[in-house]
């Protein structure tokens, strides 16, 4: 077997390449007691990562950042993006972006609900949209209404009805 370190695009980070030289392979081993797969596919470690990013965005708010990306993510859980996005969209039911826009929207109603007197332009630039028309639509998408009508309804009613 030889064993090689290969320094990644990032600086400090190396991936262990292992090759095995013919005639020595061995059959892969049982994954262990802790790597257990349910009905839906999802190991514990897939579970896990998704907490983890949750976690990240909701601590971190990076999705604060217009230009927030996937390779941002990958990069901040030490992964790669094919395996970040496929836990995501298994367990959130979403793809990355809307995943994010997610966070963006409930950021919003968020920071409404502190302060009232905001335009839903103010809104859609403070919560990390890069445009009023992906917020708008981001906005429809998860609270079955306009982000203007929404605000007018709850500036009426002097309350946040999620």
């Amino acid at each position: 077997m030889l064993l090689v370190l290969v320094p990644a695009a990032t600086a400090g980070i190396f991936f262990l390449l292992v090759r095995f030289l013919p005639g020595r392979v061995r059959p892969a081993a049982a994954p262990p007691a802790d790597y257990t797969s349910s009905g839906d596919g999802m190991t514990d470690i897939d579970r896990l990562l998704y907490e983890k990013c949750c976690r990240y965005m909701t601590e971190k708010r990076p999705f604060l950042v217009e230009t927030f990306s996937i390779d941002d993510l990958s990069a901040a859980m030490l992964t790669n993006r094919a395996y970040i996005s496929r836990v995501i969209n298994r367990m959130s039911g979403r793809n990355f972006r809307q995943w994010v826009n997610y966070y963006r929207v409930m950021y919003s109603v968020d920071i409404f609900s502190r302060n009232m007197s905001l335009r839903v332009s103010e809104l859609s630039s403070l919560s990390g949209f890069g445009s009023m028309a992906t917020y708008n639509k981001a906005f429809k998408s998860f609270m079955d209404d306009t982000p203007g009508s929404w605000c007018l309804r709850v500036r009426e009613g002097g309350g946040i009805v999620l």
